[in-house]
């Protein structure tokens, strides 16, 4: 008898304990705080982007080195009142007044903070161009989008496309008045899996089985837009949310119409499972093709 009523009482413990363990808030998720992205060349050279973050995870500037550790360019991020992106301006430092911005882009949103202007005036050549993206929300599950480009020496040319969302909400492709298909994706589990250019170019990925995302070191992009996955597309397009959103990506192909290059990606995290340093390998060498290495806020 005692010792039913011993296991009884393991047992209520045991329930007890799982039931306050539970209760137990989840720690806060880590802040971004630094990427370092080293590119490392065919002679031997490391040419070096340093990504600096705010509170919020959202992206506030992008330096620039050379293989000889210097300076040649930046891109500046600025967030409206709502948090969402509103004005890059990227700086040349080779390029006239390394104080002016070689190009500025602004961005519109709606009440449902959804793109509806890109603004993208290029100073960088001799008299620059202007580039005006109106975004239209449709009941259809589409976006039509009116594209006008100014600037010398050719007349304005404005060219209409629709963006096709999916079932899950997500922008799956690209298609012009002609119906010219100009990008397409196709999704995996809420990640591109891969997606095709007008012109034969291609990119596909394959992911970790059994690593799920933590943190946000995939979200870098969608973070400037308040999470909105669509408006990343609409800025960036598929390459800008092709870093893995629910799985981490393990492989990645690129094919044009000439050549094709396999990149495989190796994970290292901390002790909380944050991944704190990337490194990408061509398939089949040992020499690192690309290092990112990520650190968070104390």
């Amino acid at each position: 008898m005692k010792t039913k009523l011993l296991l009884a009482f393991f047992a209520l413990s045991v329930i007890s304990c799982s039931d306050d363990d539970s209760s137990w808030p989840s720690p806060p998720e880590k802040k971004l705080d630094q990427m370092v992205v080293k590119r490392y060349q065919n002679n031997g050279s490391i040419y070096k982007d340093v990504y600096d973050f705010d509170d919020d995870n959202k992206l506030t500037i992008i330096n620039r080195y050379d293989s000889q550790d210097e300076s040649f360019s930046k891109t500046t991020y600025e967030y409206n009142e709502s948090g969402l992106l509103s004005v890059t301006k990227t700086y040349g430092f080779g390029m006239g007044d390394p104080s002016q911005p070689s190009s500025i882009t602004s961005f519109s949103y709606d009440a449902s903070s959804r793109i509806t202007g890109i603004d993208d005036m290029d100073a960088s050549g001799i008299e620059g161009t202007h580039t005006i993206t109106s975004f239209v929300y449709n009941a259809d599950n589409t976006i039509s989008a009116v594209e006008t480009v100014s600037g010398p020496p050719s007349e304005d040319v404005t060219t209409n496309y629709t963006f096709y969302i999916n079932d899950y909400g997500h922008i799956e492709k690209k298609v012009d008045a002609d119906n010219t298909i100009w990008t397409q994706a196709v999704y995996w589990s809420g990640n591109v899996e891969s997606y095709t250019q007008l012109g034969a170019s291609s990119m596909s990925f394959e992911f970790v089985e059994n690593e799920f995302v933590k943190g946000s070191y995939v979200k870098i992009n969608q973070n400037k837009f308040g999470g909105n996955f669509n408006n990343a597309i609409l800025a960036g397009g598929f390459a800008s949310v092709s870093n893995g959103v629910v799985k981490y990506v393990s492989q990645q192909t690129s094919t044009n119409a000439s050549t094709s290059q396999v990149l495989t990606y190796n994970y290292e995290f901390d002790d909380d499972g944050y991944p704190v340093r990337v490194t990408l390998f061509v398939l089949g060498s040992s020499t690192p093709y690309e290092v990112r290495e990520i650190t968070y806020q104390e």
